[in-house]
């Protein structure tokens, strides 16, 4: 009489995420209103970074009193002028945009290390419902003060695919 062979099943699922920028690649994005008014934030991806605010990977953002700033949000909702974390397709890096006066603006890329050139670097822009791949070229806005929703941590984020 033949055995009954019961199939194995696999008591947990390991997800393996295989991720393409390497520890060290970086990327600084910068805000200008002209060529004396300019601002930038950085990013560096490692594999054993946080998303969360520690103050031994990342530096805490503090504002001057320029015209623009700009600084990169973690997890948690910390403005970081330098910014460490773990590369994920799927998490979208918050910018927090301040200016003093109404205008144009521009975002762009001002520095790129270690980053495929087969990534994309999007800025998504929630205010104007529009995105653009950073790599092609810059892009300008505007704010107006006396709509909230111009400036600030909700309007930019950055997406790596």
């Amino acid at each position: 009489m033949p055995v009954a062979v019961k199939p194995t099943v696999p008591t947990h699922v390991t997800t393996v995420h295989h991720d393409t920028i390497p520890d060290g690649g970086s990327l600084k994005v910068k805000i200008q209103m002209d060529s004396l008014s300019t601002d930038e934030t950085m990013l560096i991806f490692s594999h054993i970074a946080s998303n969360m605010y520690i103050n031994t990977q990342d530096a805490a953002y503090f504002p001057g009193s320029g015209a623009v700033s700009l600084s990169s949000l973690t997890s948690d909702g910390m403005p970081c002028a330098i910014q460490k974390l773990p590369y994920n397709p799927q998490y979208p890096i918050g910018l927090n945009v301040n200016v003093k006066n109404n205008g144009i603006y521009s975002l762009k890329i001002s520095y790129l290390d270690k980053v495929p050139q087969t990534m994309s670097v999007w800025l998504k822009d929630k205010y104007m419902k529009d995105s653009l791949d950073l790599r092609v070229g810059n892009y300008a806005f505007q704010v107006v003060k006396s709509d909230t929703n111009t400036f600030g941590k909700e309007r930019f984020k950055i997406v790596l695919r």
